[in-house]
C-alpha cells in the first residue's frame, strides 16, 4: 500500500508505518529525529527494519471511526447511526472495509518482507527504550495518545457485542498472530 518508509541513514534504521497504529505521531516524532521518507523500492539492505502495530480488533473500531470522521457520512448522520450500519453489515457476514480504506486493511499488508522488529502501540515503552539504545532521543510519551473522540469510544463500547468482536477478530487472523507474538517479546 501507499505508505512510504522512513529511514535514518546514519543509524541505518527503517520505520514501516501502519495506519491506525500511532503512525502519524510516530512519523512526526521520527522526522524530528532525522528520519526521511524514501521510496518503498529503495535499497535498504543492511538496515534494521522496525514497525509498530496495534491490537487488531481495537484498530478496526478506530478505523471505522476514521472512515466516518474523514468521509461524507459525518455530515449526514451521527456516528451511532453509521456504526449501526457497519454492525449490520458485519452481522450479515460481510466485513465492513470502508471500500478498501487503508485504515481498515490488515496491518501485514503495509509491512516488508522479514526480518522486521515489531513493537506494539500497547507497549510503546519498549520502542522508546530501543530508540534510546540506538542513540536517538526518546520521544515524549505524553504526545502519544488516542485521538478518537470520547463519544465514538462510548458508542463502540455500548453497541459492539462480544460476537461482533469475535467476527472482526476472525477476519484479522495474521494480524492477531503477529500482535500476540510481539506482545510476548518475540522479534524476528
Amino acid at each position: 500500500m501507499g505508505i512510504l518508509p522512513l529511514v535514518h541513514h546514519d543509524a541505518r534504521l527503517v520505520y514501516w508505518g501502519v495506519p491506525k497504529a500511532a503512525h502519524s505521531t510516530i512519523n512526526a516524532t521520527l522526522k524530528r529525529r532525522g528520519f526521511i521518507k524514501v521510496p518503498r523500492e529503495a535499497d535498504l539492505d543492511g538496515y534494521t527494519k522496525f514497525t509498530v502495530i496495534r491490537e487488531p480488533v481495537d484498530r478496526y473500531w478506530s478505523g471505522v471511526w476514521e472512515t466516518y470522521a474523514s468521509g461524507p457520512a459525518k455530515a449526514l448522520e451521527p456516528f451511532e447511526e453509521y456504526l449501526a450500519g457497519v454492525l449490520a453489515m458485519n452481522r450479515g457476514g460481510e466485513l465492513f472495509d470502508g471500500d478498501g480504506d487503508p485504515h481498515l486493511a490488515p496491518q501485514i499488508v503495509f509491512l516488508p518482507d522479514k526480518p522486521l522488529i515489531v513493537f506494539t502501540v500497547e507497549g510503546l515503552a519498549e520502542l522508546f527504550g530501543w530508540l534510546h539504545a540506538q542513540n536517538l532521543h526518546d520521544p515524549d510519551p505524553e504526545t502519544w495518545h488516542n485521538m478518537r473522540p470520547q463519544h465514538a469510544r462510548d458508542a463502540v463500547r455500548e453497541m459492539v457485542t462480544a460476537d461482533d468482536e469475535l467476527f472482526v477478530a476472525s477476519q484479522y487472523g495474521a494480524d492477531l498472530m503477529l500482535h500476540g507474538l510481539a506482545m510476548s517479546g518475540w522479534h524476528d
